[in-house]
């Protein structure tokens, strides 16, 4: 609510920086005042309030005056600059060498200079110049008043546009005033008054204009519930975010029902008087804050503070957002079915059982689409068996290295988007340079190995290759999208959210299907000094890292894959199979991921006792959470090098010492 240049001009007042400037006296502060309040068309203690209310104060270009002491020079310059607080205005003349006037009006000063003896508590109360007219009118807006009775034009709004009863209007006392619409003071307008009451009087008023949703409260309003004397010894109450909500509810026949007063940012209304004890002997509390962000946290934390148990939350039909939207889209039967339907509140992430049940149904008589649950085919007929993506899970892939983890991933996602028309993946491939993922992804689509034949002297032979990967280009862009590449070790877990979450609201690119991240430490990890003592620092942000991409996927309903590398050991070219324990920096890895995946070359030992490894790639499901898309089990591919694809090796796989026991030898 400052103007940049004025910001500039109170940091060098703070930092002692406009010593030099050319002193200003009382007489010429006044002056400052004046040609401001003028300009602006209203009072420099009204701005002052303004800006304690949060409102926004743009004084900038033709909204500033003239500088009042040298009047913009010649050329009529606007260099003069104005920031407004809540109890000071700094100024500032730009014209370097001309005029350079500088200073600050403190507000308490100056009310005590124009012959009003102020106290703190005063200093933010607009209308400090009692002869003034114009002060006298912006003091009357935030003063308690006696409303008028509402004119038609009032009634109207509140009876046919909003749905409220006249009878509800009235009981609650509900009146208007005349003010005026702009600066010029030319025009007056109609605002609604919403008196609150407390034990029978009113303790404070709130003004709301019909033609846009700007709203201010009287001056010293106490900060209690609109409608407090409803709820008084109820053993029902209902909450919610408006005055106009308030009206709704009782329309339909709730009269135990309060609103809040200063939005769903802050409960600070519970600190008035015996709320919190009213609250407290209620037996039920209805959460009907707004159905958004910001109405369900503020639900959340009444819930919190009254008991889980005593509070229930309200949810409006048909994706309304408050009360007043179902008055007037379903009349009052909307209102009470919605109150009659509120659920128990539960802690958040704690899901309800009832909905589990409905789900559960789904599943069991066949309504659920079983992708959502079975997950969708790989395209290879031997890994179905033991592993299938479902949308809103985690994979973790890990293996030696060397085994071709990246390769296999690359040729994975491309069966899914070939298999399945629609699917969108976006590639954040960080030990590749953009060219190479490209080329990667146009072979893997042709199956033919082009890279070296563009060097080729047949110009018939290039051409053809040419146009061929420029049609794949062209159906890979629908597809892919590359997040990341070129080794870039600089991006942050939240950029690389922030990027997928872009991604996956691309509705008109048909959003996102899977997620591929290799490998995850390239991620850049908070400063290590954030950590220092703690002795969790790796562990703690990798436990982070899953468990957002976990909760990224479940949102945006969306597969994750991530590569994580294994701890560095010799053991591993022996022919030892690392396991997800084995990965560095945490068992999270194991814990948190719904799917995991070990990837090695197949190995044999020659009679020398020399182990050679070979291009048979073995793909070991290692956990495997949702057994509905996937069992433990091993299977085998070829990498054909002509195709840049794997096909299948359905040789059966020679038996092993149970990964259990290996495991438990390794760590002995």
């Amino acid at each position: 609510s400052r103007h940049a240049v004025g910001q500039d001009t109170e940091a060098r007042w703070s930092q002692g920086g406009l010593t030099d400037k050319v002193k200003v006296t009382k007489k010429e502060l006044d002056m400052v005042v004046e040609a401001v309040e003028r300009q602006t068309g209203t009072t420099f203690e009204t701005l002052a309030r303004t800006v304690g209310m949060g409102a926004d104060l743009a004084l900038h270009g033709e909204d500033l005056p003239w500088c009042p002491f040298c009047n913009g020079g010649d050329k009529k310059e606007r260099s003069f600059s104005v920031t407004v607080t809540t109890d000071t205005m700094l100024f500032n003349c730009f014209r370097a060498n001309k005029c350079n006037r500088s200073g600050k009006v403190s507000l308490l000063k100056h009310l005590r200079r124009n012959g009003q003896i102020a106290t703190p508590a005063e200093v933010r109360v607009p209308g400090a110049f009692p002869n003034s007219r114009r002060a006298q009118a912006e003091l009357k807006k935030f003063e308690i008043q006696p409303s008028l009775v509402i004119s038609a034009k009032v009634e109207e709004y509140l009876t046919e546009t909003r749905a409220i009863a006249l009878d509800v209007v009235t009981r609650n006392k509900i009146g208007m005033r005349r003010c005026w619409t702009d600066r010029t003071k030319t025009e007056q307008d109609s605002v609604i008054v919403f008196p609150t009451i407390v034990r029978g009087e009113v303790k404070g008023q709130k003004m709301r204009r019909l033609t846009e949703n700007v709203m201010w409260k009287t001056v010293n309003s106490v900060n209690a519930l609109f409608g407090f004397d409803n709820i008084v010894g109820q053993k029902e109450i209902i909450i919610v975010e408006g005055e106009i909500d308030a009206l709704s509810c009782e329309t339909a026949g709730f009269k135990n029902v309060a609103s809040v007063s200063s939005g769903a940012s802050n409960e600070s209304w519970l600190e008035f008087e015996n709320t919190r004890e009213i609250l407290m002997q209620a037996e039920r509390i209805y959460l009907a804050t707004d159905c958004d962000e910001a109405g369900d946290e503020s639900a959340g934390r009444i819930a919190a503070i009254f008991g889980y148990k005593k509070c229930f939350r309200v949810t409006w039909m048909d994706g309304c957002k408050d009360a007043n939207e179902v008055l007037v889209k379903h009349k009052a039967d909307g209102i009470r079915e919605g109150i009659r339907n509120a659920k128990n509140c539960r802690p958040s992430g704690m899901p309800d059982l009832a909905d589990s049940v409905d789900e559960a149904m789904t599943v069991l008589t066949g309504e659920m689409d079983p992708e959502r649950y079975k997950g969708i085919s790989t395209g290879w007929a031997n890994l179905d068996k033991f592993y299938r993506p479902v949308r809103g899970e985690l994979t973790v892939i890990t293996g030696t290295p060397g085994s071709g983890k990246t390769e296999w991933l690359v040729s994975l996602v491309m069966q899914l988007a070939t298999k399945h028309e629609g699917k969108r993946f976006l590639l954040f491939q960080f030990e590749a340079m953009s060219r190479t993922i490209v080329t990667q992804l146009i072979e893997k689509h042709i199956e033919k190995r082009i890279s070296h034949k563009f060097g080729s002297t047949d110009v018939k032979e290039q051409t053809s290759m040419t146009d061929e990967a420029q049609k794949a280009v062209t159906w890979l862009d629908e597809r892919f999208v590359i997040g990341a590449a070129n080794f870039d070790t600089d991006i942050t877990l939240e950029a690389m959210l922030e990027c997928m979450k872009l991604e996956a609201e691309a509705k008109e690119k048909g959003g996102l299907w899977g997620v591929v991240i290799d490998p995850y430490n390239y991620i850049a990890m908070p400063d290590k000094r954030i950590f220092s003592g703690s002795g969790i620092g790796e562990t703690f942000f990798i436990s982070t890292m899953l468990s957002q991409l976990k909760a990224f996927a479940l949102e945006h309903s969306c597969h994750v894959w991530i590569v994580a590398h294994p701890t560095k050991n010799t053991s591993w070219v022996d022919g030892a199979k690392p396991s997800l324990y084995d990965i560095a920096g945490s068992a999270h890895w194991f814990n948190k991921c719904d799917m995991g995946l070990i990837l090695t070359r197949e190995t044999f030992k020659l009679e020398d006792g020399e182990r050679v490894i070979t291009s048979t790639l073995e793909v070991e499901v290692a956990k495997a959470r949702n057994r509905e898309a996937g069992q433990l089990g091993t299977v085998r591919f070829d990498y054909d090098f002509e195709t840049r694809s794997y096909q299948p090796n359905e040789d059966p796989v020679e038996k092993e010492e149970p990964r259990e026991k290996k495991d438990k030898k390794r760590r002995n």
